[in-house]
């Protein structure tokens, strides 16, 4: 069933009900709130500067935004946002994205916490 939230669909496909089930799993109630909110801000701020924007790509950055956080998914030898990019990469080339859209995702989540660095990419 489609949900609608503050008039963001939430893409009612495999790949995110796979994404939800993981962050579910994986997440409190607190850190899914906040990335679902990541996600539905993202997408209100591409519709006002009327950016054409993947919902699903959309939905699998903001959600595995802060995933490496998480004592399922964190490790202990790098940073949390590649921890959670890592992640996105491997399940969107399962999901049969291509590569460029896997590693799109990758850059956006693992380096959500360094904001000048893609101003140069």
């Amino acid at each position: 069933m489609t949900e609608v939230i503050a008039g963001v669909t939430i893409p009612d496909t495999e790949l995110v009900r796979a994404v939800t089930s993981i962050v579910r799993q994986a997440e409190d109630d607190t850190l899914f709130n906040h990335s679902r909110r990541v996600f539905l801000w993202g997408s209100l701020k591409a519709a006002a500067r009327g950016l054409d924007v993947d919902p699903e790509l959309a939905y699998v950055g903001g959600m595995f935004h802060d995933l490496g956080l998480t004592a399922a998914h964190g490790t202990k030898d790098q940073r949390f946002e590649i921890d959670g990019a890592d992640m996105a990469r491997k399940l969107l080339l399962d999901f049969g994205r291509t590569a460029q859209e896997a590693t799109n995702v990758w850059l956006a989540i693992a380096l959500h916490t360094t904001p000048e660095v893609p101003h140069h990419l």
